[in-house]
């Protein structure tokens, strides 16, 4: 049987370079903008390892994330280039993020044409989601180029109907791309089920998936024949990430206050509610679907086969996302997390380009116009909670460079990798921590015994690791004796959208325009997203400026 194209757009012309620049540029200047840079989470760890990549350290760590090495290794590249710093470990995931519009683009317009592959670009130049994670320093932006080029790829190669050795050489690169996926975040193999529908629904032979296949098992090959090499064991990565979901099974099944990470409505949860992450996207597919039922006797109609291949991608990877079992004893599901929402983006906003562009002029213009104003604005509601969240953690480190370096301190394991961070590791030695993500308490220090040095109390990260805390480091922490001497108090103070429609509604409520208690508990709620609990530092014992003076 001949393949079945799935492309039903004609040649338009050359591609619009000169439009498609002025999109990406935008999107570049959106992006900067929003930046957030570190958090305090896996980032420390994937700077960690770029920092020690780029000094010829190559030695694999015990802990997933330092395995990535298709993200650890660009980013080991950039700080070469650009030297150690914010910036330059952001450098990645924002050029990934900006390929990605520009990837979209040639996938709309393969399946639908030029006009929908712009319009595509724009609403991901525009979508909250890539904005945000396209100005941290983590996996998943450079995990959607990739993935979504090697659909690309994969359905390119479906359409050279003419040229065998040409598609079948498409099919392998779309395999190396889906396998440098692999080794930036593992979930990237949850696209075989759709390379794999698509060779059935496409009439390709599922033997032509080998040579996608092939592809993939070379870059697999590499990277087992390095930890072969470094650990002696070529399947490290599933070791690690073996050990790792047992660990997180036992949290969720111990009744982590986390709960919604393993709950199977949690997407849907967050498409619809979570705009803080996502904004109006999954509401503008709704919208812009419903607009074309209302149009598609009038208007040119969207193409099925496209329709089925995006939907199919869309509902492929959610299912897998959602029922993967991450442990059978106890049973648990895989976590699930917001920045996952990446990988449905492509389908949901090429899908939602077409039907926009089967509606009338003015109708698509007030639609995209509105998801672009209120996209913006949910993504500076995103960075106003994620600065808030490491401001604390910021303070300490900047604290610490400019008067701490010469003792010992003291501090939650997260600030402890913010400070090392932020003097390149040079001073890890002096940087102890407190508590344990995992619940070790038995291997961390005990701070009744600490007889001089400093104490960073960030209890804005503390109050939700508890569990992470010994009860007697907790108990000092909490009622801090009389020999720590208070010497630093950092409050941080937001001043972006949520801080402003805040004071707004409080107004109107002083006015009579709308009701007190609820005005107030969205305060209370806004406080603590953007408030975080002052930053303590105690000095305990003598210090050592006050020991040289003596």
């Amino acid at each position: 049987m001949a393949p079945s194209p799935v492309s039903t757009s004609e040649k338009s012309g050359t591609t619009p370079w000169g439009l498609l620049s002025l999109i990406v540029l935008a999107a570049g200047v959106i992006r900067v903008y929003f930046m957030t840079g570190f958090q305090g989470t896996d980032d420390l760890i994937f700077a960690k390892v770029a920092h020690n990549i780029a000094h010829g350290n190559l030695t694999p760590g015990t802990y997933i994330g330092t395995l990535r090495y298709g993200f650890n290794l660009p980013l080991a590249a950039a700080t070469v280039v650009l030297g150690f710093n914010e910036f330059a470990l952001t450098a990645y995931p924002l050029i990934a993020s900006l390929a990605t519009i520009v990837i979209l683009y040639f996938l709309g317009e393969h399946l639908f044409g030029r006009a929908v592959g712009l319009l595509a670009a724009t609403l991901t130049a525009f979508c909250t989601l890539d904005v945000i994670w396209a100005g941290r320093i983590q996996a998943d932006a450079p995990l959607l180029m990739l993935m979504t080029w090697s659909c690309l790829l994969f359905l390119k190669a479906i359409n050279r109907k003419e040229d065998m050795r040409a598609a079948n050489r498409l099919l392998f690169m779309s395999g190396v791309l889906l396998g440098v996926g692999y080794t930036t975040k593992n979930v990237a193999i949850f696209l075989w089920p759709l390379f794999a529908f698509l060779a059935w629904y496409c009439a390709i032979g599922l033997f032509r998936l080998l040579w996608a296949a092939s592809g993939f098992l070379a870059v697999f090959a590499a990277e087992s024949a390095f930890f072969l090499w470094q650990t002696g064991d070529p399947l490290y990565t599933f070791t690690v990430q073996a050990l790792h979901n047992k660990k997180v099974a036992a949290i969720v099944s111990a009744g982590s206050s986390e709960d919604l990470l393993s709950w199977p409505l949690a997407y849907p949860y967050w498409a619809f509610f979570g705009l803080q992450h996502v904004g109006l996207t999954f509401y503008l597919a709704a919208v812009a679907y419903a607009g074309y039922l209302l149009v598609r006797n009038t208007s040119m109609p969207v193409a099925t086969r496209p329709v089925v291949v995006l939907l199919a991608w869309f509902l492929s990877v959610l299912a897998i996302l959602t029922f993967y079992v991450m442990s059978w004893d106890p049973f648990v599901l895989i976590w699930k997390q917001p920045n996952y929402m990446l990988m449905f983006l492509p389908p949901v906003l090429i899908l939602t380009a077409a039907w926009l562009m089967a509606m009338p002029l003015k109708w698509r213009s007030v639609a995209v116009a509105c998801y672009a104003g209120t996209s913006l604005l949910f993504a500076g509601v995103e960075r106003e909670v994620l600065a808030a969240e490491s401001a604390n953690a910021r303070a300490a480190a900047q604290w610490y460079l400019e008067e701490g370096r010469e003792q010992p301190v003291y501090c939650g394991v997260r600030d402890c990798g913010m400070v090392a961070m932020f003097t390149h590791y040079g001073d890890e030695s002096k940087l102890i921590p407190y508590d344990d993500p995992f619940r070790n308490v038995a291997h961390v220090v005990d701070l009744s015994r600490a007889r001089s040095g400093a104490v960073v109390v960030n209890q804005h990260w503390l109050k939700r690791s508890v569990e992470s805390i010994s009860h007697e480091n907790r108990r000092l922490i909490a009622s801090p004796p009389s020999d720590w001497k208070l010497i630093r108090v950092f409050k941080h103070e937001s001043h972006g959208v949520l801080y402003w429609g805040t004071k707004l509604l409080l107004e109107g409520a002083e006015r009579g325009w709308a009701p007190q208690p609820f005005v107030r508990l969205i305060e209370r709620k806004v406080r603590e997203a953007v408030e975080p609990d002052p930053l303590r530092i105690y000095q305990v014992g003598e210090s050592v400026e006050a020991a040289k003076t003596s």
